[in-house]
């Protein structure tokens, strides 16, 4: 597994953090700023497998490191049963803060599978190749290329929901969503300026 090159971590998580702070303490943005920020959370997802090559708009995030998930998704947990939850400091406070950040995992992200269909059925074999393509227009996009598996760690399953449903509540009584861990192996700057520069170059394997 590679680390995230500090590039791709500044635009996905730095940018994305401070837009998260903005909104926390009200402070105005216009429309295109509001709807360019959500690009930071949802790649398309390609895979291929026996639903045949396949495209999907996902919401992927962060993941803390192995020795701080149950903290955190704990922390999440309590958010949740809040009766006037805030959402967005808790995303602040256990993700996204300074102090915070420095407990992610930057070799892997997560996403919930919601529906089921052709991802699915072509990552439900076993790990399997995948590339994330983000695009935030007019300029800027990332390659992002490694493999995804259907998590089996609860400890993950239970972190993927919990970050997922302390803004997005999920009915009362609903199972618990699958989760897919995608492992980071390189990184290509697709953007107009860079034309498909590997980013990951150099970089020490973080296992």
């Amino acid at each position: 597994m590679s680390k995230m090159p500090q590039v791709f971590w500044e635009w996905a998580f730095v940018q994305r953090a401070n837009f998260i702070r903005k909104m926390m303490d009200n402070q105005k943005m216009d429309e295109r700023e509001i709807y360019l920020g959500f690009t930071r959370h949802t790649p398309a997802m390609v895979t291929n497998g026996p639903a045949g090559l396949n495209a999907s708009i996902k919401g992927f995030g962060f993941v803390p490191r192995q020795e701080y998930i149950e903290k955190v998704t704990s922390a999440l947990n309590s958010e949740i049963e809040e009766k006037e939850s805030k959402p967005l400091k808790a995303l602040w406070d256990n993700i996204y803060s300074p102090e915070a950040s420095k407990n992610i995992d930057r070799t892997r992200l997560i996403s919930l599978e919601l529906a089921r269909k052709h991802t699915f059925e072509n990552v439900s074999p076993g790990k399997t190749q995948c590339t994330l393509i983000y695009y935030q227009p007019p300029m800027v996009s990332f390659e992002v290329r490694g493999e995804v598996e259907l998590a089996c760690d609860d400890k993950i399953i239970d972190f993927a929901n919990a970050i997922h449903d302390v803004y997005h509540k999920r009915p009362k009584g609903s199972k618990k969503n699958l989760a897919y861990t995608f492992f980071i192996r390189e990184v290509f700057d697709n953007s107009v300026s860079s034309f498909g520069k590997r980013l990951d170059e150099g970089l020490e394997d973080n296992c």
